[in-house]
């Protein structure tokens, strides 16, 4: 399995040479689990040779721009690639989201830009986020957790921010989201951890490094993401003190960037 980085960057502010947040998982079948829609995702997945048509469903953390603002770039990727290949096959695709109208304003895009009766189109089936397993095919599952970077919805009171944990065997990724923090999520953390995919948009890295360690939760690689200022103005400082407090060398995400997982 391949993890590819195709944004990297916070909302905080645009920097050169990196794009919102959005990563994928590519699985030993080839098939494609896509979390957050960052700017330009879609583009920086073509470039990578990532074909919209092996997503088999789309996770929104939440519903903030900077993670959800290149989904009418994933549609259109889709419309496009089925008409390029004459792919008559795909024809839905799960979004799991906390924020249905999200997903609503994005095919308002695709509709608009298709043609009257195009045969080629799509729907973008929306599934509501909730606590537990979301998805399961072959060896990997997606769960999802609820977090507090985001107050519930004022009017169902239903959490809009979500940690994901994915299984594959008996290896889990944890990707945290945007999240208060890392204690959040501690019911996942306390079993042992493969990666554990963490944001820096509202945290410094060497402090949370310091807090799995005081935890003793068993966590055996580090990858940052949803880079924040202290990071994007110096990250080889911020590397260097994260790498301090973790012992063992730590990833800090970059845009194009693929980890290998075993």
């Amino acid at each position: 399995m391949l993890l590819h980085i195709l944004g990297s960057c916070s909302g905080t502010e645009p920097m050169p040479g990196r794009d919102y947040t959005s990563w994928i998982l590519e699985e030993n079948d080839g098939g494609l689990l896509w979390f957050d829609a960052g700017g330009g995702c879609a583009s920086h997945a073509y470039a990578k040779g990532l074909s919209p048509l092996k997503v088999k469903a789309l996770f929104l953390s939440h519903p903030h721009l900077d993670h959800t603002a290149g989904l009418p770039g994933i549609f259109q990727a889709i419309r496009k690639e089925k008409w390029l290949r004459g792919d008559r096959e795909f024809r839905e695709l799960p979004c799991h989201t906390s924020a249905p109208e999200v997903i609503a304003a994005a095919d308002v895009f695709l509709k608009a830009d298709a043609a009257a009766g195009d045969e080629w189109d799509f729907t973008p089936v929306v599934r509501e986020l909730h606590p537990g397993e979301l998805h399961r095919d072959g060896e990997t599952a997606v769960e999802a957790l609820p977090n507090r970077h985001m107050p519930p919805d004022p009017r169902s009171g239903k959490p809009r921010s979500y940690s994901f944990r994915l299984r594959f065997g008996p290896k889990h990724i944890v990707y945290t989201g945007d999240v208060g923090s890392l204690d959040e999520l501690a019911a996942w953390l306390e079993q042992p951890t493969e990666l554990l995919m963490a944001e820096t948009g509202h945290h410094r890295a060497a402090e949370l490094c310091a807090l799995v360690r005081a935890r003793h939760w068993p966590v055996r690689r580090l990858l940052f993401l949803h880079h924040g200022l202290e990071i994007l103005r110096d990250p080889a400082g911020e590397k260097a003190k994260a790498d301090a407090a973790w012992g063992t060398g730590v990833l800090f995400a970059s845009d194009g960037m693929t980890v290998p997982l075993g």
